[in-house]
């Protein structure tokens, strides 16, 4: 009796999972993979914070670059129609799902050349207390960019994706991110986001447009801020 009502519980229940990976238990390095391999999807949330708490313009813009470019990836799944590796497919469970593109592949380089792009369209600041600001940049652009290689390795070697599929993914993430920066350097920055900051939502919300400011610079102005009102809050 218990177990059948035990049975018509698991039934009734739903399963609501962010990335359900599945891997072997007994694989050490394939635990820390599928660990690795959430990391796009926790990069939304990460923009999505430093929206909510910067307020800049291309931050929301980038926010929803990336929620486009996961939305392309699922289309491109449905229109293209490749198959995810028959080796482990049946283990996995996802025999009748496909796999061109790597959509955490595509993310992640999204997010990996879309900050690249940000931190370098400025020269170096000539002010040597924000110099160490741009290294600070240039290190995070560093480890994000091996993390991108990480995620990619992660795909292939826990039988979700082949290589092809993992590669197609870095390169069209790559692509959109390239588009994104075109399009707010060539057309956003010029003649939207100033449009946007008259409008009466976009000031209540407290949205800036710093585009044009050195990232370097506009990350040091912040922090000095924080640090003066730090010491006004002290007694």
């Amino acid at each position: 009796m218990a177990t059948l009502n035990s049975t018509r519980l698991e039934e009734a229940l739903a399963v609501l999972c962010l990335d359900c990976t599945r891997y072997d238990a007994s694989d050490q390095l394939a635990k820390v993979l599928a660990i690795v391999s959430l990391t796009p999807y926790l990069a939304i949330f990460q923009v999505a914070s430093v929206v909510y708490s910067r307020r800049q313009l291309h931050d929301a813009w980038t926010l929803a670059g990336m929620i486009i470019c996961a939305a392309v990836a699922k289309f491109l799944k449905a229109a293209i129609r490749h198959s995810r590796p028959a080796s482990l497919c049946e283990r996995l469970g996802n025999c009748n799902e496909y796999g061109m593109p790597s959509s955490h592949t595509q993310l992640i380089f999204f997010a990996f050349v879309t900050y690249m792009l940000h931190i370098t369209r400025t020269p170096a600041s000539s002010l040597p207390a924000v110099r160490w600001q741009r290294a600070f940049h240039m290190a995070q652009g560093a480890a994000l960019g091996l993390l991108a290689v990480a995620v990619a390795y992660s795909r292939t070697y826990l039988g979700y994706h082949t290589i092809i599929q993992v590669v197609a993914g870095a390169v069209i993430g790559s692509a959109l991110a390239v588009m994104w920066f075109l399009l707010v350097q060539r057309w956003l920055a010029g003649a939207v986001f100033p449009t946007l900051q008259r409008w009466p939502i976009v000031k209540a919300l407290g949205f800036k447009d710093v585009w044009r400011e050195n990232p370097d610079e506009v990350l040091y102005k912040e922090r000095e801020w924080y640090e003066l009102r730090g010491a006004r809050k002290r007694p």
